[in-house]
């Protein structure tokens, strides 16, 4: 019998007891009810959160268990950029290919820290980041499970896709506790919905994503071209002649 079983049967035996005596059978009812209620709803509430193929469980790592240094900080103008993010507090979320893997890298433009968020993780080269809020997601190079990492608590959750066909028009819908979205993964996109906003892109932060550009020089090192294919809208000059 686990520990929270124990108590709940200390608790009955008490109660119990109390109303054995006549005096107390109408004076304990409603404490009663309440104590029961509070023991119940303590039982039940999980201390830890894994996936167990319920709807709403989920794998949570916290930020001790994952290496988000265990890499050196990508080299931007020399390592290959798939794709580039602007999020909240200052954040940008960098997708590079470094020695035939995908990496996902948070840069900290208040701050100056890199941090690796995809490590021990796959990432997939062809689907572009969702952000939504402080949160960013991902999918595995399979595309069979979606990460999240959130920026502000810096604990990174995964859980497993339901299959779905994208050649028949079919999207995956995944729901996860404490995020007030329902993730929908397309064929090519992520998609948020809420009873409040329906449903919704991806956010960005343009201005981040302008200050990012300038802080580490893109415009030397990556034409216009390659802006454009990695996230930002660079419109190109006309030559006009006089």
């Amino acid at each position: 019998m686990s520990n929270t079983a124990k108590k709940i049967d200390g608790i009955y035996l008490q109660v119990k007891t109390a109303l054995s005596k006549p005096e107390n059978k109408r004076r304990l009812t409603l404490g009663t009810a309440i104590v029961i209620i509070v023991a119940v709803i303590f039982s039940f509430s999980p201390s830890k959160v894994v996936h167990s193929g319920n709807n709403e469980d989920y794998t949570v790592i916290s930020a001790a268990d994952i290496p988000l240094s265990a890499k050196k900080p990508p080299n931007l103008s020399s390592d290959k950029i798939l794709e580039i993010k602007g999020a909240v507090l200052n954040a940008v979320i960098v997708k590079i290919e470094r020695d035939e893997k995908n990496e996902l890298w948070l840069f900290n433009l208040d701050n100056g820290e890199q941090e690796n968020i995809g490590s021990g993780t796959s990432v997939a080269s062809n689907f572009p980041i969702g952000i939504k809020g402080d949160l960013v997601f991902w999918l595995s190079r399979d595309k069979n499970t979606l990460f999240g990492f959130d920026i502000g608590r810096k604990i990174r959750f995964y859980k497993p896709i339901p299959a779905f066909d994208p050649a028949q028009g079919e999207r995956a819908k995944v729901k996860l506790r404490e995020i007030p979205w329902e993730v929908i993964v397309g064929a090519d996109n992520f998609y948020f919905f809420s009873k409040d906003t329906g449903e919704v892109f991806s956010d960005g932060n343009s201005e981040v994503l302008d200050l990012f550009r300038q802080k580490f020089k893109l415009d030397e090192f990556l034409s216009k071209e390659e802006l454009n294919n990695i996230g930002y809208v660079v419109e190109e000059e006309n030559e006009t002649s006089e």
